[in-house]
Formats: structure tokens, C-alpha cells, sequence
């Protein structure tokens, strides 16, 4: 697997992700989300990237198919520390042990 940047284009994606209740049944958000809601919450996104969080799309190595998501938040440069969430949005996905590939050197 691997992290790309999140798109635009990948809204519509965490919209369904995000509207399924297995999906987020351990997550902080429950309620329903729009696509308006969604849009906005990208802008804001894309405004705190590389500042105060980063979002990621993960992604898998054959065929770059999206299965979930990562982002780090309330990073505090000081301290050393970020919260961190992640969650594998394709079901059919779900029960495996997922490990980044290691990049050669």
C-alpha cells in the first residue's frame, strides 16, 4: 500500500464510506454526511494540510485502488505529538493486516 494526496475526486468516495454505519461505528463522527458537508470540510482540509494535520488517501500498490484514509491532527511541533486517525473504508478489505511497502534505498 501507499499514501497519496486527497482529491477532490475522492469526496464522493468518503461520502459513501462515511455514510455506512460498520464504517463508522468506531469513529467519533456518526451522523449522516452530505457531499456539501463533505466538499467543505476538503476546502478546510487543504487550508490546515502540512500546517496543523495531514490527510492522506491509502491506497493499494496494484491498481492504486483507494481503501481508506490517515490523517494526522492536533500536531504540536513542541511536544512531539499528533493525534492520529485511520480508517479502511472498503469493507472488503476489512480483517487483514495491511503494512506499508518499504521504499528501496
Amino acid at each position: 500500500m501507499w499514501l497519496r494526496a486527497t482529491e477532490r475526486s475522492d469526496v464522493p468516495r468518503f461520502v459513501q464510506w462515511f455514510n455506512d454505519s460498520e464504517t463508522t461505528a468506531f469513529l467519533s463522527t456518526r451522523s449522516p454526511m452530505s457531499l456539501a458537508g463533505e466538499e467543505q470540510w476538503f476546502d478546510r482540509m487543504l487550508e490546515r494540510q502540512g500546517k496543523d494535520a495531514y490527510h492522506f488517501v491509502i491506497c493499494l500498490l496494484a491498481g492504486d485502488e483507494p481503501i481508506g484514509t490517515i490523517g494526522l491532527f492536533s500536531i504540536d511541533p513542541l511536544d512531539g505529538n499528533a493525534g492520529v486517525g485511520i480508517m479502511i473504508g472498503d469493507k472488503t478489505r476489512w480483517g487483514r493486516a495491511w503494512a506499508p511497502t518499504p521504499c528501496a534505498r
